[in-house]
């Protein structure tokens, strides 16, 4: 059984409309960055990269983690610990994840990042295999300057979002919804 993905784009009119869904995304594009900015920081420190999605999920987690992966949970947290500068932006990271609110764009962050790095990785591959291939070495996934962010993009889950007759309703955070009218 296949699933279909389908891109809404929704323009947002209404000065505090705009505020609302301008700084839920702000605050997602800074999720992101500061995910990158752990990801890499232990990549360069610890000479492996952090690719296991339920281990950063554990990390963000106020209880931590118990499950699958507890062994690989348990040497990176003790990693992160003692490196000052990994357990600073894992405190911002937290902070940030619940100044969010909604943990279903947490999560399609996470995954979004997640996929970012896997493709850089085998796009560095594959430019090993065949450089002639690219224009130059592939670059890996690096944070966004925020004051420039136009466009964000956050893949919705039936979660997200509940459609009544002709609207969509999307939820933002503490219990507020954005109402759109479907085209």
């Amino acid at each position: 059984m296949s699933s279909v993905k389908k891109a809404l784009t929704i323009r947002v009119s209404g000065k505090e409309r705009k505020q609302k869904v301008r700084k839920i995304l702000y605050d997602l594009a800074h999720f992101r960055n500061l995910l990158i900015i752990l990801i890499n920081h232990y990549r360069v420190i610890f000479k492996e990269t952090l690719l296991n999605q339920s281990v950063l999920y554990g990390l963000l987690a106020e209880k931590g983690y118990t499950g699958t992966y507890q062994e690989e949970y348990e040497r990176v947290l003790h990693h992160v610990n003692t490196d000052a500068t990994l357990k600073d932006v894992l405190t911002k990271l937290r902070d940030q994840k619940e100044k969010v609110g909604n943990p279903h764009f947490i999560q399609s962050v996470i995954r979004q990042v997640l996929k970012d790095f896997k493709s850089y990785f085998k796009a560095l591959r594959e430019y090993k295999r065949n450089p002639k291939k690219f224009k130059g070495l592939p670059r890996p996934p690096k944070p966004k300057k925020l004051k420039f962010l136009m466009n964000f993009s956050v893949e919705a889950n039936a979660n997200t979002f509940k459609q009544e007759r002709d609207y969509i309703l999307i939820r933002l955070r503490d219990g507020k919804h954005l109402k759109v009218k479907l085209p």
